[in-house]
């Protein structure tokens, strides 16, 4: 492998790590260290989600390597099962304020709504 290839490799491997990050999915080796961690009391210990980053695309990546074409595919496949889920969120919020934007907004009673029986 020539230097550049390597440093094409290289850049393409940390920039879907970061695409990786902030999609919430992890290559299998990273899973792995997290759920084979350990507290100094033996316990394991839990994962915290890594805050959400602006992403800006790299520039100057060069083609996708080959041997990163089948972990590129599974991240653009989480990429668009999200997209799903959001948009079928999105269609639930859509209906649930369609139906409060239905119910005629209260006024004022003429009268008593309530009768003290206990003053």
């Amino acid at each position: 492998m020539s230097r550049d290839a390597g440093e094409t490799l290289a850049a393409w491997q940390a920039a879907l790590a970061e695409l990786e990050a902030a999609a919430g999915i992890a290559p299998v080796a990273a899973r792995d260290a997290v759920a084979n961690s350990r507290a100094t009391d033996g316990r394991p210990v839990a994962a915290s989600p890594a805050p959400p980053v602006r992403w800006s695309p790299p520039a100057g990546l060069g083609p996708l390597p080959r041997s990163l074409a089948g972990r590129a595919a599974r991240l653009l496949a989480a990429q668009r099962d999200a997209i799903v889920r959001v948009d079928e969120a999105r269609r639930a919020v859509l209906g649930h304020l369609g139906a409060v934007r239905s119910v005629e907004e209260s006024r004022g009673p003429s009268r008593s709504v309530y009768l003290d029986v206990t003053g």
